[in-house]
């Protein structure tokens, strides 16, 4: 803090008039602790932040240079520093999005010192921001400020759902007159609001509110097919987008309390799910996307045969839209591809150990993440065609799977048991396709724990390596001069 407070030290010395703002003021009356300070100034906002950046020895980030809005990295906190908008700090409060973020902090003596020291100071509130916190309330300042920066529709979901607040009626109006402009900010900034909403463990009662005002629509037009899904051809009442909002609600369900559904397994799902949150969230409402548009009768039963596919290619086209990375959209792509092989492999006969092989291998990090979402797609569909006693049974061999996979995983970051360049100098092989299926068969092997030893995988190798060079015989697999193997 010592620093932070010669940084406000600095601006009363050169007699530089600026304001804490915005969510500062706010989280300081929730008590909350917050490291963002934003930090409005009467003068130039670049020339003020380049200054303190050279004296204290800050790392200076231009946020918005045509905004002027500047960041420094000081004891932990992020300083970002602006330049007023208007002529006066009640112009620049009256542009900004809701009244429980009006409220600002004149940096003077007596208030620096309190911020230093985290006692109370003296709150400039105009609009009545601490009145809404006391009610709990999030209220736009003015439809005005909607318009002129549209994101504000997301925000004000995100900060109810956050905080724990409601939206008032008046700004539901003017949510819903512009929510057409939701979609005028960048993708990117879209993609974190709604990021940051998913984040929320009920994110399935704001995406309801986000829905039930017109805005979801907005950003994901898909939903139109989804809620007009009839009840002819899906289960539940609402059609399938009942069913995808139930199933969010099942996995939030699952993963805030993820020591009742899967004991002695929460502390390594919970590490494993916790960069991938929203992904698994987003994956779960649109799963099964492709269902309306590939429902067929067949002998009276109604079958969706090859949703997986076309539902993946939509997902990814969602998710790119977005400008999530490619490797979420990867993830998310493999997610609803093989959402289906859980269930299949809960209802086989005979579980062999062959199959969960190819399960965790095509799978990967994703194996996980599909049984969560299995767990939770059958507990959307409880009372309406399954029982809770059902649902209960496939959670068991979701959890003893998840287990199988993490212990899978360990063996699979264990050094090698043996290289391609070895077996090509054992068994007289050139490079291609057989060394692969010959590396997988060791590590199927010892993933099932009946090898252990470069010796073992060798005796093994030399025993199928006939059966596999038949193969791949075909498929032109190249052998060295002898084919003698030693």
């Amino acid at each position: 803090m010592k620093k932070l407070k010669n940084i406000l030290r600095y601006l009363m010395k050169h007699k530089i008039k600026a304001w804490i703002v915005g969510g500062y003021p706010r989280d300081m009356l929730l008590k909350k602790n917050t490291p963002d300070i934003d930090i409005v100034l009467q003068g130039n906002a670049r020339q003020v932040s380049e200054k303190i950046s050279k004296k204290f020895k800050l790392t200076l980030v231009v946020l918005h240079e045509e905004k002027r809005i500047y960041r420094l990295i000081c004891d932990g906190y992020h300083l970002d520093f602006s330049q007023i908008r208007g002529k006066t700090l009640l112009n620049d409060l009256s542009r900004r999005d809701f009244t429980i973020n009006s409220m600002a902090i004149e940096i003077n003596p007596l208030t620096s010192k309190a911020i230093a020291t985290g006692a109370k100071t003296l709150i400039i509130d105009p609009f009545g921001g601490r009145s809404a916190l006391r009610n709990k309330r999030i209220d736009v300042i003015s439809e005005k400020n909607l318009i002129d920066d549209p994101l504000r529709i997301l925000r004000a979901y995100r900060l109810a759902s956050t905080l724990v607040f409601g939206i008032t009626k008046k700004t539901r109006r003017g949510i819903r007159k512009y929510s057409s402009l939701v979609l005028h900010p960048a993708k990117e900034r879209i993609r974190d609001e709604i990021s940051k909403i998913l984040s929320v463990n009920n994110s399935y009662g704001t995406l309801d509110e986000l829905y039930g005002d017109g805005v979801l629509e907005k950003i994901f037009p898909e939903i139109r097919i989804m809620k007009n899904s009839p009840g002819r051809f899906y289960f539940h009442p609402g059609g399938l987008w009942e069913h995808s909002l139930k199933a969010l609600r099942g996995i939030e369900k699952i993963l805030s309390d993820a020591k009742k559904y899967f004991p002695g397994l929460s502390g390594e799902i919970t590490a494993h799910i916790s960069t991938r949150l929203v992904l698994i969230k987003i994956v779960t409402l649109f799963h099964d996307i492709a269902k309306p548009a590939t429902v067929r009768k067949i002998d009276g039963r109604v079958r969706f045969f090859g949703h997986e596919s076309v539902g993946a290619k939509m997902v990814k086209r969602i998710l790119t839209r977005l400008r999530f990375s490619g490797k979420d959209v990867s993830s998310a792509v493999k997610m609803v591809q093989h959402h289906m092989r859980a269930g299949n492999l809960f209802q086989a006969k005979f579980l062999t150990h062959k199959a969960v092989y190819r399960f965790f291998r095509d799978t990967g990090d994703e194996a996980v993440d599909i049984f969560l979402l299995s767990c939770a797609d059958r507990l959307s569909y409880v009372g309406v065609t399954s029982g809770i006693k059902d649902v209960e049974k496939f959670i068991a061999f979701a959890g003893k799977m998840i287990e199988r996979y993490f212990e899978f995983r360990r063996k699979a970051e264990q050094p090698k048991l043996l290289n391609g360049h070895v077996l090509m100098k054992k068994f007289n092989l050139a490079p291609g396709p057989v060394i692969g299926e010959l590396l997988r068969i060791v590590d199927e092997y010892r993933s099932a724990g009946k090898i252990e030893t470069a010796g073992q995988a060798l005796h093994l190798l030399r025993k199928k390596l006939p059966k596999i060079l038949k193969k791949f015989k075909r498929k032109k697999t190249t052998l060295k001069k002898t084919d003698k193997v030693k």
